[in-house]
């Protein structure tokens, strides 16, 4: 089982203790994902709740990692853009927006920008895949190649592998 919600992560611990085994988690599958990378600082486009309770931001303090936010106004956007996307309306300016807040993070530090709620992935699904980590499809990827066999998988992860959340893999 995946939780496919960051916000969702708040309850892990009531759902693991539903549960028979463990959810893949988008929040562990990142917090590997860029350690993987070496990265120390990263930013997080986030839901107010997600940044709030600093999800990601505890998770990636166990391993050295800092994360940077945007700035409050910029937030209360974010939060614009992320409810337009769950009544199915994008627009361009969501993208711009996007696009913007990752280059400010960018030029404070961030290695990387993390897409952290479920609908700022729908956003960015048309941008180039190199400009945000999106912990979708770090979860996909780690369960479609992680789950092979000790020895079988001689995939190696890269950045050219783009694997949306509509389902198609592209390579």
């Amino acid at each position: 089982m995946v939780i496919a919600c960051n916000t969702a992560h708040l309850f892990i611990a009531d759902i693991e203790r539903l549960l028979d085994h463990e959810p893949v988690s988008l929040i562990a599958a990142t917090k590997d994902f860029l350690v993987n990378d070496h990265l120390t600082t990263v930013g997080l486009l986030a839901s107010p709740t997600t940044i709030m309770t600093k999800l990601f931001e505890n998770a990636l303090a166990q391993v050295g990692i800092k994360v940077l936010v945007s700035n409050r106004e910029a937030q209360k956007d974010i939060e614009v853009s992320i409810r337009r996307a769950i009544a199915g309306v994008i627009e361009a300016r969501d993208e711009a927006l996007l696009l913007s807040e990752a280059k400010k993070l960018q030029a404070s530090g961030a290695q990387a920008v993390i897409l952290g709620c479920t609908e700022l992935s729908l956003i960015a699904d048309t941008m180039q895949p190199e400009t945000f980590t999106d912990p979708l499809n770090v979860v996909i990827e780690k369960i479609m190649f992680e789950k092979e066999p000790k020895g079988q998988n001689t995939r190696k992860r890269d950045k050219s592998v783009i694997i949306d959340i509509k389902g198609k893999y592209n390579d």
